[in-house]
């Protein structure tokens, strides 16, 4: 066997690969008359090899097909047979070598040509721009370039700066070839990039290529980021939106000492303040990353409020449960954007990159924000009577601001559905939801130091039990008793602490006072012990039948829970198991 392969070798040949080059795409001005040639590194580069001459077929597509001998790689290129008619990129310029590299699976190449580099400029003369007015505080010998898609986003490429004409107007050229072009102007960096009327930035502005000659942008630059104060007046707002954010924050620690409003109050003045410094664009810059900041702190208000909530209404403890983790997952969304450059996060923030996760954000917190209002709508209906008045005035204020936000957002995708421009619908949405939290927190803020005032200021006598002596302390414990058993205000399930104050001709410290040190007992206790007694005599003298929460109803109680915690705590029993004793 070995001897007849030796005989053999001798007419053995190099082995052949078949390799078949298809040309699916060449431009539309391409000459119906010329040849096209694949001219390769194999022969030298030789040109015009009628080896290697494209066939153009019915389908519109070229091809050709030539056997390789052993060669694994190679570089090449497409001309119309000279190589002054050599391929381009899609600006009709300098084209890299291709390259191929061979294996077993590779039977047809796929190629597009983008442009020929003698014909491009003919048929797609560059797009003349014209920027008719600039700003009137635009430096006279400030320099203005065009940055964009067509060089890679950059701010002062010298090949695309404007000039200056007598008339006060500029004027300069893009190349042609991309069908779409996204561009802005600049003054020589991102610092000075243009911006909208507001002074806001703007979004890219977008140029579809019609093919057709004579093409011109027309445009106007509203103003320039550090130079324009169209945004001075929302500066202002966010300031004082976070000082008075900061001066609840101070009343929060100095009278209701609870940790988590305190820790919620502490996210809410932080991203005010974030929103106060990135009203000034130029500082966007150097902290790019702080940009979507508030967004990511809006999504703990819903969870963490409906926590405050609950715990300040049932007494509960506060205990960490998934409801806490939910706000995280923006975060860990957010994680991959930390790795990006700061130049390149920038950029990205410019040019409406990050839209996607702007609305993502928002519209997952607000969704927790309508879940957990239906969740506190319900524990709320249960114990209304329980609540604080300051307390339920502060979740309205909330609800409002919720739905109102939630309202804006689809406003906004509606808006950028019908073309609006999309930077102007996000920077506004975003700056109303944070101007009704700042609201919000100055509507609680209002009514906490009206509250104080109540408590404090207006009742200057500041009834006391060491001020009035042991007689009018005596007369005043008689005055409630008197309003609880004969005129029974406890039958009303709304009534309020501070009703009884009102009742009494005093402030709500001093009832409360008057009740824990005279009776021993807490507002609820005290009340619900009246209700308790009161249900026991009904049932009693009840010759009806009727059942125990048609009563309990009667005497005030406004749901079967707060009922069965009430009577157990007054009796150490059921109502049920009461009544089987008395048999």
């Amino acid at each position: 066997m070995s001897l007849l392969i030796l005989a053999l070798m001798p007419f053995a040949t190099f082995a052949q690969n078949p390799i078949t080059f298809v040309i699916t795409n060449t431009p539309s001005y391409t000459p119906k008359t010329d040849t096209l040639y694949l001219v390769t590194s194999l022969d030298n580069w030789q040109i015009a090899d009628p080896a290697k001459r494209f066939k153009l077929y019915p389908d519109g597509y070229y091809r050709l097909t030539i056997d390789i001998k052993d060669v694994k790689k190679f570089e090449y290129k497409i001309n119309r047979g000279d190589w002054d008619k050599v391929e381009g990129n899609n600006w009709g310029d300098f084209l890299s070598n291709r390259r191929f590299n061979y294996n077993d699976s590779i039977y047809e190449v796929k190629l597009r040509v983008e442009s020929w580099q003698d014909l491009h400029d003919i048929e797609f003369p560059p797009i003349q721009i014209v920027v008719m007015s600039v700003p009137e505080n635009t430096p006279h010998d400030a320099s203005i370039f065009v940055a964009g898609t067509f060089n890679n986003w950059m701010d002062n490429d010298p090949a695309y700066q404007l000039i200056k004409r007598p008339d006060g107007t500029y004027i300069g050229e893009i190349q042609a070839g991309l069908d779409s072009i996204s561009f802005k102007f600049t003054r020589g960096s991102w610092e000075s990039i243009e911006g909208r009327w507001d002074g806001g930035m703007r979004s890219n502005r977008e140029y579809i290529a019609n093919r057709s000659y004579n093409k011109q942008i027309v445009a106007e630059i509203q103003s320039w980021h550090d130079l324009s104060s169209g945004m001075t007046w929302l500066k202002v707002i966010f300031l004082t939106l976070f000082l008075q954010s900061v001066m609840v924050l101070s009343l929060l620690m100095r009278y209701l000492r609870t940790g988590l409003l305190v820790l919620l109050s502490t996210l809410i003045s932080i991203a005010l303040f974030a929103k106060f410094f990135y009203s000034d664009f130029s500082l966007i810059n150097l902290f790019p990353k702080a940009y979507y900041l508030p967004a990511l702190i809006y999504a703990f208000i819903g969870p963490w409020m409906y926590t405050w909530f609950k715990a300040s209404i049932t007494k509960e403890r506060i205990r960490v449960s998934y409801i806490h983790f939910l706000p995280l997952l923006p975060f860990i969304w957010y994680l991959q954007y930390l790795t990006v450059p700061p130049e390149e996060f920038y950029l990205h923030i410019v040019n409406n990159e990050y839209i996607g996760f702007f609305f993502g954000a928002y519209g997952y917190a607000i969704a927790l924000h309508l879940f957990f209002n239906y969740k506190l709508r319900q524990l709320i209906a249960k114990q209304i009577a329980e609540i604080p008045d300051l307390t339920y005035r502060f979740y309205k204020a909330i609800q409002t601001n919720w739905f109102i936000t939630a309202i804006l957002l689809i406003l906004g995708v509606i808006s950028i559905w019908q073309r609006v421009e999309v930077k102007f619908i996000v920077d506004w949405i975003e700056n109303f939801i944070w101007i009704g939290v700042g609201i919000v927190v100055i509507y609680y803020e209002w009514f906490f130091l009206s509250s104080l005032y109540t408590d404090f200021i207006k009742n200057k006598t500041k009834l006391g039990k060491e001020q009035l002596g042991e007689d009018s302390w005596g007369r005043l414990k008689a005055k409630l008793t008197e309003l609880m058993v004969e005129k029974a205000v406890y039958t009303n399930p709304n009534l309020t602490l501070s009703d009884l104050a009102g009742y009494l001709g005093t402030n709500n410290h001093y009832v409360s006072k008057l009740i824990n040190e005279g009776f021993k007992k807490s507002y609820n206790d005290y009340i619900n012990s009246f209700r308790v007694k009161a249900f026991i005599e009904a049932m009693n003298n009840d010759d009806s039948n009727n059942t125990f929460l048609y009563h309990a109803y009667k005497v005030g109680f406004n749901s079967k829970s707060a009922f069965n915690r009430a009577f157990k705590k007054v009796t150490d029993t059921t109502p049920s198991e009461y009544f089987s004793e008395q048999r």
